[in-house]
């Protein structure tokens, strides 16, 4: 439906007018981004606590860091990485 819900959209213009969104946009659309809230480092720590005493969490946390950060997560990886063999290539 379109403006006032009295009016039905073709498929076709509702997916050429998704593509203007945002990933982040879409996604918080389709409700799967919960809207950014402040978080402190004891957040972070609470979660890599729970994380590394849970598997189940575990598994979650790295799915969603993955779906979430993945580009980011693998840009840093890989520098981890490549700095970790510097530093045993050196060593």
């Amino acid at each position: 439906m379109i403006g006032s819900g009295k009016r039905c959209v073709a498929e076709d213009l509702l997916c050429h007018a998704l593509k203007y969104l945002s990933a982040e946009e879409l996604a918080k659309l389709l409700g799967q981004v919960p809207e950014l809230e402040p978080a402190t480092a004891n957040d972070i720590v609470r979660v890599i606590a729970r994380a590394r005493a849970d598997a189940g969490f575990r598994e979650a946390l790295i799915d969603l860091m993955a779906r979430y950060l993945g580009g980011a997560l693998g840009r840093w990886a890989l520098g981890g990485l490549s700095r970790s063999r510097t530093l045993r290539s050196s060593g």
